[in-house]
């Protein structure tokens, strides 16, 4: 068992209902080797400045996550969510196991999704998709996801 939170992940989404809760996960293909990432851009500084250079106070708008992976596309499989040249309609949950499933994984509960279709000829198809958070009815953006029975 690994101390760390890394290693081949497991990829879950769910669609996100009319009742904006995410439907039953469904794991996806295992990515393609180093491409799974979760990104944070840190949120936007705003200062209050006084004469002279001092701050009277500075606060932080909350951070922005994405999550990008690429999948490889292989004979007769279909993308695992549909697009229309890299649109997809429909928000998702995401949700990430690291490859010990007793380490702390993530969920984003409600994200928009987009995929580009790539090819280069030493590794062949594949589909680069992109979750960016967005605001969920409750709680944070990105939560800590523990794996059932673990």
């Amino acid at each position: 068992m690994s101390k760390i939170s890394w290693g081949k992940p497991t990829i879950e989404i769910a669609v996100i209902g009319a009742a904006g809760t995410p439907g039953i996960f469904t794991a996806l293909p295992a990515p393609v080797k180093d491409t799974t990432q979760l990104t944070v851009e840190k949120g936007e500084k705003l200062e209050a400045p006084l004469e002279g250079g001092e701050m009277a106070d500075v606060r932080y708008s909350r951070n922005k996550y994405t999550l990008v992976f690429e999948l490889y596309k292989t004979k007769g499989q279909a993308k695992p969510i549909a697009d229309s040249d890299g649109i997809i309609a429909e928000e998702y949950a995401v949700r990430l196991t690291p490859e010990d499933p007793a380490n702390e994984g993530f969920i984003i509960d409600r994200a928009t999704v987009s995929v580009e279709d790539t090819w280069a000829a030493n590794i062949g198809y594949k589909w680069k998709y992109t979750f960016e958070a967005l605001k969920p009815e409750t709680g944070a953006m990105l939560k800590p996801y523990a794996a059932p029975n673990n």
